[in-house]
Order: structure tokens, then C-alpha cells, then sequence
């Protein structure tokens, strides 16, 4: 859906120490078709690397996604990374959790910030037990040990994510709504300061 179809604009954007989350521009359009098609991330994020035409793109950047935000830094204004809430099952009570960033920014605090921030905002905002989070093994060895009591794992595919010459296993995640509420200020906040934002 596109904002203001339902009620996906009416979200109050979360604020934290170093980022802000607002709602998707029209002008980030450029932007984001770059970052999820031609950056050195692209391959970590929901298209896999594929090529889109610009159009196409817009429609997929809406479809399925509840909600979607972008991350800025509060001191210059400049974008962190997207993240979606996407594929929402409102019987079973899960969703699916989306996320690229910039790949200078990949080891900075502050964007991991602005993705805690997300995952606060969706738990306030949606009747949402679990997050899932699925990511192939090369990636998830960059954020899983360091999320610690954050990620839950429940699944494991094997041998089922081709690149770079190779099969590598899908590890499935999700991120639980109890959990999150008894820690969502210590994890925030931690977090965040383990990492330097300069």
C-alpha cells in the first residue's frame, strides 16, 4: 500500500539520541532504487541483487508493506537505511522485518539506532507477537551474535541461498513482542553506545 491508502501515515515518528525515523519521500525514491539495486548491500536485501526497472521498483518498494520508514541522522539529516514491516499475517499475529543501510554506514551505531527504533514503533503501533527476520548465513554472522537476547533463532534452511558461487544456509529469526517489552529501553539505549556514532 502507499501512504495515506490506510492508515499506515498516521504513525508518529520515533526520535532517539542520534536518528530520527520519518515516513518514505518521493525524492528517496532515487535514492533507494540505487542503494537495494546497485550498491555492494544490494544482495542483502529483499531483491537479492536483481535488476528492476524504475517503475517495477515503485510498485515493489509498496507492495505488501505495511509500514516503512526511513532513518536520518537528528545532526545532518542524512538517511541511515529503510526499514519495513512487510507481509503482516494479522490471524497468526507475525510480521516480516526488513532492512538495508548504506554500506559506509554498515558498521556505525547510530543507523542500528534508527533500526531499534523501528522495531519499537512497530510493536507500539501493530498487534504483532513475533518479527521475522530471515537472513542467509553470511549475513546473519554480522548482526546475530551481537543482538544477543534480541534474536530469537527458529530455523535454519539448508543450503538454501545461492551466491557467489555457493550455497549458503538461510537462518530464520524473529524477534519476540514480550521480550522486546521488557527491554526496549536497556536495548535501545545499550546497544546503541556500544557502538561509536563518530
Amino acid at each position: 500500500m502507499k501512504p495515506n491508502e490506510q492508515s499506515g501515515d498516521t504513525f508518529s515518528p520515533a526520535t532517539g539520541k542520534y536518528t530520527r525515523l520519518r515516513a518514505v519521500r518521493p525524492s528517496d525514491t532515487q535514492w533507494l532504487y540505487e542503494l537495494t539495486t546497485g550498491s555492494s548491500v544490494a544482495h542483502r536485501w529483499r531483491l537479492r541483487g536483481s535488476s528492476i526497472s524504475p517503475s517495477g521498483f515503485d510498485q515493489f518498494l509498496w507492495h505488501d508493506v505495511q509500514i516503512q520508514m526511513i532513518g536520518e541522522a537528528l545532526s545532518s539529516g542524512e538517511r541511515a537505511g529503510l526499514f519495513q514491516m512487510f507481509g503482516h499475517d494479522p490471524m497468526s499475529g507475525f510480521a516480516h522485518l526488513s532492512a538495508i543501510v548504506p554500506p559506509h554506514l554498515m558498521r556505525r551505531g547510530w543507523p542500528f539506532e534508527a533500526l531499534l527504533l523501528f522495531v519499537d514503533l512497530v510493536f507500539r503501533s501493530w498487534d504483532v507477537r513475533k518479527l521475522y527476520l530471515e537472513s542467509p548465513e553470511f549475513v546473519a554472522v554480522d548482526y546475530a551474535a551481537g543482538a544477543g537476547e534480541l534474536l530469537h533463532e527458529e530455523g535454519r534452511l539448508k543450503a538454501h541461498y545461492y551466491w557467489d558461487d555457493q550455497f549458503w544456509d538461510q537462518r530464520i529469526f524473529a524477534i519476540y513482542r514480550d521480550t522486546w517489552r521488557a527491554s526496549r529501553g536497556d536495548l535501545i539505549v545499550h546497544r546503541t553506545q556500544e557502538s561509536a556514532y563518530e
